[in-house]
Order: C-alpha cells, then sequence, then structure tokens
C-alpha cells in the first residue's frame, strides 16, 4: 500500500518522536545510576564544587604569574618605601583617632553645658511666671479689699 505524503511525514514524525523519548528516557536512567554511584562513593555534588575549586586554587598558586606577582609584592612590603608610608599611615591614624576622641569629649562637655543653661533659663521662666502670678494675685487681691 502506498503512503501519501503527509502519512509518511507524520509516520516519520512519530518515529522521531518515539526515539527522543526513549532517548531521554535511557539518559534519565543512566543519570540515575550514576548519581547512585557517586552517593554510594560518598561525592556530593558540594564535595565536586570544593575538589574542583582546591585543584583550580592549587594551579593558580602555582602558576608563574602568580608566583611572579607574589614575588613582586613580598618585595615591595620589604621596601623602605612601603615601611615608611605603613608607619606613617599608622601615625596618621593614632593621631586622628585621638583628635576624634578629643572633639567627642569637647561636644560632649558642651552638650553638658548647654543641658545646664536650658535647665537654668528652664528655672528662671518658672520662677518668672510664679512671680507673676504671684504678683497678679497680689494685685487681684489689691483691688478686691480697696472695693
Amino acid at each position: 500500500s502506498e503512503l501519501t505524503v503527509e502519512e509518511r511525514e507524520n509516520l516519520q514524525a512519530e518515529l522521531i518522536d518515539d526515539e527522543i523519548s526513549t532517548l531521554r528516557q535511557v539518559l534519565l536512567t543512566k543519570e540515575k545510576h550514576a548519581a547512585e554511584i557517586r552517593r554510594q562513593l560518598g561525592l556530593s555534588p558540594l564535595s565536586n564544587i570544593k575538589q574542583n575549586l582546591s585543584k583550580g586554587w592549587q594551579e593558580v598558586q602555582t602558576s608563574s604569574p602568580y608566583l611572579t606577582a607574589s614575588a613582586t609584592l613580598d618585595d615591595i612590603t620589604h621596601s623602605n618605601i612601603y615601611l615608611r608610608g605603613k608607619e606613617n599611615l599608622s601615625y596618621a591614624g593614632q593621631v586622628t583617632s585621638s583628635a576624634l576622641s578629643s572633639v567627642g569629649v569637647a561636644i560632649t562637655r558642651r552638650l553638658a553645658e548647654m543641658r545646664c543653661i536650658s535647665f537654668s533659663i528652664l528655672i528662671m521662666k518658672i520662677n518668672f511666671y510664679l512671680q507673676l502670678g504671684s504678683n497678679s494675685r497680689t494685685a487681684i487681691l489689691a483691688q478686691t479689699s480697696t472695693h
């Protein structure tokens, strides 16, 4: 029996879909089997990552550019210019720390003084209003007694 072109294309597409499905199932089965073997060997994805990172870091540390840069950095950190700069920065840090501490103490004192001044002003205002109230009562009493 002769198939039409459309029937032939449909059968070929179905065959390809079946093959793809079969290959996916085979791949999934193999991946599960490989995962089981890794589990039995005590290998986890995290241990693989750790191992790869460790190996990569060892390769970096033994590479020529790293060794050259490390030697250069070692030379720099032992140079007189670097040591003097380090000392100067340390001294500058100590001076800055001391200055900031002094500023903090001065601000604290000033705030305490302002608090005392504010408290004194408040007391003076209270006394003024008390005096004002006392004088008003006296004036009112004087007016009522004369009438």
